[in-house]
C-alpha cells in the first residue's frame, strides 16, 4: 500500500477556468515552469507541482511512477476541477502517463507529454554526472548562487547549470541546503527508466517533441499509439530536450492550441 504524500504547488489563473496541472521533470521543480505557467494563467486554472523528492515537497520512497502516480490522484481529487488535463516534461510525462493508464483517465479532458515516450530508457550519462556532482556539491564553501553555477558549468552546459542550481537554496542561517533528495533519486534510478503501462486511455493526447532532442524517436511512435491512441504529434524546430525553456513562446502556443480546441468543444 502506497501512501501518498500532500504535494507543494503553485496556483495561477481562475479557479473556475479549467485546469492543468504541471509535473516537471528529473531534478526539476514547479520553479522551472514559473514563466509558462504566468503565460497560460490568463486563459486556464494552472496548478504547478514539486513531486515527490522534489522542490519543496516530502521526501519519501518509495520514487517509483505508481507511488509518483498516486500522489498526482490524490491532488486531482483534492482539485475537484471540473475540466481537467495535465501536463508533463520528461520524468513528469511518465507520472502523467501512469497516471492515465492506470485510472486517472476517465478524469482527465486531455493529456499533454513533454519529450519522452512510455518506454524504457537506457541510463542517461548526463543524469548520472548530475547525480555525482551533486554528491560532491561543496555547499559549504559558497557564498552565492552564482558561485555554485560557475562550479557547476566547469562539468555542465551552463543552461543546465543555472537549472541544476535552482535545487540549493540558502537557510535562515545563510548556509546553503539541497531540497532534492538525491540519495533517493539514486536508488531508485533504474525504477524511473522503466517503461509505463496499462490499458489505452483514449483521450486527446499530445506529445512535444524537441527536433533536437534524443529523447523521443521515431521507433517510438507505435508504442505510443497503442496506448493513446488519439495521440498526435508536434515537434518544435531548433529545440531539445529542455523544449519548454529553449523556445518557450512556441511551446506556449501549441499547448494553448490544443487546450483550446479540447475544451471549446466541452
Amino acid at each position: 500500500m502506497i501512501t501518498p504524500v500532500e504535494l507543494n504547488y503553485r496556483e495561477y489563473g481562475d479557479p473556475s477556468r479549467p485546469t492543468l496541472v504541471i509535473l516537471h521533470g528529473l531534478f526539476g521543480m514547479s520553479d522551472n515552469w514559473h514563466t509558462i505557467s504566468l503565460k497560460l494563467a490568463d486563459e486556464f486554472h494552472i496548478i504547478n507541482v514539486d513531486l515527490r523528492n522534489h522542490g519543496s515537497s516530502p521526501w519519501a520512497e518509495p520514487m517509483t511512477y505508481e507511488a509518483m502516480a498516486h500522489d498526482i490522484k490524490h491532488l486531482i481529487s483534492n482539485l475537484s476541477a471540473e475540466h481537467l488535463a495535465v501536463m508533463g516534461h520528461s520524468m513528469g510525462g511518465k507520472v502523467a502517463m501512469h497516471y492515465a493508464l492506470n485510472g486517472g483517465c476517465p478524469s482527465l479532458d486531455a493529456l499533454i507529454v513533454v519529450d519522452i515516450a512510455p518506454v524504457e530508457y537506457p541510463d542517461n550519462e548526463t543524469h548520472l554526472k548530475i547525480l555525482d556532482l551533486l554528491e560532491k556539491l561543496p555547499l559549504d564553501q559558497f557564498k552565492s548562487r552564482g558561485q555554485i553555477v560557475q562550479w557547476l558549468s566547469q562539468y555542465l552546459p551552463t543552461y543546465i547549470a543555472h537549472l541544476i542550481a535552482k535545487n540549493v537554496k540558502r537557510e535562515q542561517n545563510g548556509k546553503f541546503k539541497l531540497v532534492l533528495n538525491v540519495p533517493v533519486i539514486r536508488k531508485y534510478y533504474k525504477a524511473l527508466r522503466e517503461a509505463v503501462e496499462g490499458p489505452p486511455c483514449e483521450k486527446p493526447s499530445l506529445f512535444i517533441i524537441g527536433e533536437k532532442s534524443p529523447f523521443m524517436k521515431e521507433e517510438y511512435k507505435p508504442r505510443i499509439k497503442e496506448l493513446f491512441p488519439h495521440a498526435i504529434f508536434v515537434t518544435i524546430k531548433q529545440a531539445g530536450h529542455w523544449v519548454h525553456s529553449e523556445k518557450p513562446e512556441v511551446f506556449v502556443d501549441v499547448v494553448r492550441n490544443f487546450l483550446r480546441k479540447v475544451w471549446q468543444s466541452k
